[in-house]
């Protein structure tokens, strides 16, 4: 939320006193060792931790995957009350979400919740890409109707800039920080598909919604792109953009960058120049505590790195 990310947020931890779990952490080495390199699920040591559950509050906690089970359910058996039931939970979460105009009749609420939530997804998307985190686990299940944060368990945030980075063993390519948007894409044509059902006539509309997909991504993208590079041009960004300069440029066989933003980016790759994207959006990498000098370049994590339990 500090972040200005769209999410859910915590209202009470509960950790036992007793029951404790392995998950991966960081050894000391990593701190100093500029060529240690991450798997992929972050890490290179396991550490007991005791298990905890975070209470969250959201204006509703309507998945797309819920709207997704009981329209499957309606198709499947085309009992009354399997459409009743949809058409419930879908009037909650469009008036606890504010999908729409108030009182809109069914057909166009529809078509109303399905486009509001494309643009919401896509900037949900550019967010994370922005603050270089990796929900690593963004199906439709862990996809809220509003448009927000909800699912903590597998996340992280990138060590160095890679699009195929994730927390999740499970991840796979689909899943990983790179693939962030189509992950958002795939999730909201589920819900489009959900809606069908309760859309009748406006069929075509909804059809429409979908092919003007490209054009919201491409949106979100600009309005994030702008914010950034007013963000970079204040006397703040100039000077992070130095250090994650430095602070990128570790272990990627560059020499670490010295002189003005323009000179050290014409000596990087495309790996570098678009991970100094994403390290503007997010100003430091969460939980890093920068230690920079002409020669060489450190990261100590401190306890902030730590994953909101679920």
């Amino acid at each position: 939320a500090a972040l200005g990310v769209p999410t859910t947020r915590a209202l009470a931890l509960c950790a036992s006193a007793s029951d404790v779990a392995e998950r991966p952490w960081y050894s000391d080495r990593t701190a100093v060792d500029d060529d240690f390199q991450p798997v992929k699920h972050g890490g290179d040591v396991l550490r007991r931790e005791r298990r905890a559950i975070t209470t969250r509050v959201a204006r509703s906690f309507v998945r797309v995957g819920s709207l997704e089970l009981f329209a499957r359910r309606l198709r499947r058996t085309g009992e009354p009350r399997a459409g009743r039931e949809l058409e419930a939970l879908f009037r909650y979460a469009y008036d606890r979400e504010g999908l729409g105009p108030a009182g809109a009749a069914l057909e166009d609420a529809a078509v109303a919740a399905a486009t509001e939530a494309r643009g919401r997804f896509a900037s949900l998307a550019c967010h994370w890409l922005r603050v270089g985190y990796a929900q690593s686990n963004y199906n439709s299940d862990n996809s809220l109707v509003g448009g927000a944060t909800v699912d903590y368990g597998p996340f992280g945030f990138v060590e160095r800039y890679d699009k195929k980075w994730a927390m999740w063993v499970g991840s796979g390519d689909h899943f990983a920080f790179g693939n962030a948007l189509e992950a958002a894409r795939r999730n909201w044509a589920t819900l489009v598909d959900a809606l069908r059902a309760l859309a009748g006539g406006r069929g075509a509309a909804l059809d429409a919604a979908l092919r003007g997909w490209p054009a919201e991504a491409r949106r979100a993208e600009l309005a994030f792109a702008e914010r950034v590079e007013r963000w970079a041009a204040t006397a703040e960004g100039l000077e992070v953009e130095r250090r994650q300069l430095e602070l990128l440029t570790c272990g990627q066989g560059w020499q670490p960058a010295s002189g003005s933003g323009d000179e050290a980016r014409a000596r990087g790759d495309e790996h570098g120049r678009a991970g100094v994207k994403t390290a503007l959006g997010s100003k430091l990498a969460v939980g890093d505590e920068l230690h920079v000098s002409s020669t060489s370049c450190r990261r100590s994590r401190g306890p902030s790195r730590t994953p909101s339990p679920r």
